[in-house]
């Protein structure tokens, strides 16, 4: 038997690249990527609207791996990461389409830490409860 295989009698050769009709999107466009971001659930100053995260912000190191894991990230990621609040709450606000930008995310970061932990872990466990849009 012959080592050879015949594939077929003819192949045909792409010249061109496929094309869509759909416009591309501009990043520039107050829309992209989902249209207009929605405001976060509760106010960054909002502390009493769940007591026990406050609480667990404020007085216990481990809640921000806690949320870490909640957000579906690896627990060890807040202790591997350098600025990794400003990280979470970024990656966290693209993701679920939240109105804001990195200069805000970086300012609450750094001028009001606890608060912006604070309402980063309500936003995530009203989103993973049903109570948020996700």
């Amino acid at each position: 038997m012959d080592k050879m295989t015949n594939y077929g009698s003819a192949q045909t050769v792409v010249t061109n690249q496929p094309r869509t009709n759909q416009p591309l999107l501009h990043i520039n466009d107050p829309n992209f990527p989902r249209g207009v971001g929605r405001p976060w659930t509760t106010d960054l100053f909002d502390c009493f609207a769940d007591p026990i995260i406050c609480l667990l912000a404020s007085f216990l190191p481990c809640h921000i791996c806690m949320m870490s894991q909640q957000m579906g990230e690896h627990v060890c990621m807040p202790l591997c990461v350098p600025g990794n609040l400003l990280t979470m709450r970024s990656y966290f606000r693209g993701k679920h389409n939240i109105e804001g930008n990195l200069i805000s995310d970086c300012c609450s970061t750094i001028w009001c830490q606890p608060c912006t932990q604070c309402q980063l872990a309500r936003e995530i466990k009203l989103i993973n409860d049903g109570h948020a849009q996700p």
